[in-house]
């Protein structure tokens, strides 16, 4: 890639000595002929044998901390014993269950009343290789894991119905008539839609050659197939869940307002299905938070959190909003309601080598247990380099029960006050700084 793409290098036996030269330890894909011009390279000095020694002595770091030299060899059934276990899937189910994030919510749509009758449609309604996002095998069994339709007809009770309808193949809606039928007879609709499988090259012929828009490195919108199924049935009056299977901020402003209830599963894996089925049945609260900023236009990117301050055009307002998603970095909702009430500090004039504690405590104030994810930001309010208007200092998630107040507690050291001037270097200025928690803010003093 040194040589042929980035074309930082003459030839591949210049590109093997920048990379050693850089401290690559391991070619994992290099081969014998990665391992002959390494050799050459040594042999005629351009290569030191001491830097050989370095990469070899941390090779050999890592076999002895894995155990390798003790007992290299590893029976052939553990892999099947292990790969997939119970425990295995416990940890994948309760991540998926954390990532699952609650955008819309209007007039409490979700949780579904496990007495309606529900009707699911959309390409990655009963799809596990959509659960799993590319760099996995492709042509996952049935056997493995339950898609979101086979988990929602798991969980549901007796009481409920649902019934499903893919309502895309080969990037055609089906029976459109048919569609809208069934869902108007439905007292809630599921649609879920988003990315498939794979959005590289490297994925099967059937995908990456698709014309429903994806993959397409110019437009993040939902493909119109999908955007015509969801028009389909939200033209029947049915309360309709979008759920959005994705790997990236999609643009969903153009189809946001058409739905009562938004869920976004960022490829939430094998045990996605069943995860998100006790989300949308209320038997686990979302506390998912977004990783990233969704933005209303592709025009927007890039689109952060934590911005930097810039002039505003003359004329204009004196703040011109230059981050306004539609869905911003940490966002997320809940089937209940938490209060901020107090956000204290341990001292307002702080030493940087003595850190600062940050307390901040926060009420369940609705009917349902649930898990807030706390965030602190800072801003420094003057420094000597430009710095973002807001940065993500720590987070903390903690379980609340209705009427209930719970404390969050930080710990703040020197590195999270610091700034990194143009040299690279982290510097403790003497500065204004001010603290964030949701809407509370408090002002300190870094000597």
């Amino acid at each position: 890639m040194l040589a042929d793409r980035h074309q930082v290098a003459a030839s591949l036996r210049d590109a093997v000595d920048l990379a050693t030269d850089a401290s690559l330890d391991i070619a994992s894909v290099g081969g014998p002929e990665h391992a002959q011009l390494l050799y050459d390279l040594v042999e005629k000095g351009t290569v030191s044998e001491e830097r050989l020694d370095e990469s070899t002595y941390r090779v050999l770091e890592l076999k002895f901390e894995l155990g390798l030299f003790d007992d290299p060899y590893v029976p052939p059934k553990l892999a099947s014993e292990t790969v997939g276990s119970s425990e295995h899937r416990a940890v994948a189910r309760d991540a998926a269950s954390e990532s699952v994030t609650l955008l819309q919510n209007r007039n409490d749509v979700l949780p579904l009343n496990g007495e309606d009758d529900v009707f699911v449609t959309g390409p990655n309604a009963d799809s596990i290789d959509n659960l799993l996002g590319g760099w996995t095998v492709y042509g996952v069994d049935d056997s493995q894991g339950q898609t979101i339709y086979g988990g929602l007809v798991s969980a549901s009770g007796p009481e409920m119905t649902v019934d499903y309808e893919t309502g895309i193949v080969s990037d055609v809606t089906l029976q459109p008539d048919e569609i809208a039928e069934r869902a108007a007879a439905a007292d809630t609709a599921i649609v879920v839609l988003g990315e498939p499988w794979y959005l590289h090259e490297f994925g099967p012929k059937s995908i990456t050659d698709s014309s429903s828009g994806f993959p397409t490195r110019n437009q993040l919108k939902l493909p119109d197939v999908q955007k015509e199924l969801l028009e389909t049935v939200c033209e029947t009056g049915t309360p309709v869940v979008l759920l959005v299977i994705t790997g990236r901020p999609l643009v969903l402003t153009d189809v946001v307002d058409q739905v009562s209830g938004l869920l976004v599963g960022f490829f939430p894996g094998i045990e996605g299905g069943g995860a998100i089925a006790d989300i949308l049945l209320g038997r686990t609260n979302p506390s998912g938070r977004l990783p990233i900023s969704f933005p209303r236009t592709i025009g927007d990117l890039p689109v952060r959190h934590d911005w930097l301050p810039h002039p505003s055009p003359i004329g204009s307002q004196e703040h011109l909003p230059s981050y306004n998603p539609l869905f911003e970095f940490g966002y997320g909702l809940s089937y209940t309601e938490f209060t901020y009430k107090s956000l204290e500090v341990s001292d307002r004039r702080v030493l940087a080598d003595d850190g600062l504690s940050v307390e901040v405590t926060v009420t369940n104030t609705g009917n349902r247990s649930g898990t807030e994810t706390v965030q602190l930001f800072g801003q420094h309010l003057q420094s000597s380099v430009v710095t973002p208007v807001r940065e993500l200092l720590a987070f903390t998630k903690i379980d609340i029960a209705p009427g209930e107040t719970e404390t969050a507690l930080f710990e703040l050291d020197s590195e999270d006050l610091a700034v990194v001037r143009p040299d690279g270097s982290r510097v403790v200025e003497s500065v204004p700084f001010e603290l964030y928690v949701n809407e509370l803010s408090r002002e300190i003093t870094i000597r």
